[in-house]
């Protein structure tokens, strides 16, 4: 789903002080190496039953590798932001 299309309802859910906080901060894992999109499970956790309302949503994808010790000359990324989408009070 596209990332873009849940950026004003996470905006809005951050400004709703009728929806108890959750976290400031709030971390979720992704599998999906596009940053422009966003999974159905994570959306379903954010706004599903229990809203969860935070002042920063972050999507982190990791990859992983079995290689321990990459050969100096491959670059691999080990940790990446997707995505941090920051409200102002």
């Amino acid at each position: 789903m596209p990332l873009a299309d849940y950026l004003p309802l996470l905006q809005e859910l951050s400004n709703d002080e009728s929806v108890p906080k959750f976290a400031t901060h709030l971390v979720y894992l992704t599998k999906s190496a596009d940053s422009k999109q966003l999974e159905n499970g994570i959306a379903h956790s954010i706004f599903k039953k229990r809203p969860k309302r935070a002042d920063v949503y972050y999507l982190v994808h990791v990859e992983t590798t079995d290689d321990p010790y990459p050969a100096p000359t491959t670059s691999r990324t080990c940790c990446r932001r997707n995505w941090c989408a920051s409200t102002s009070a």
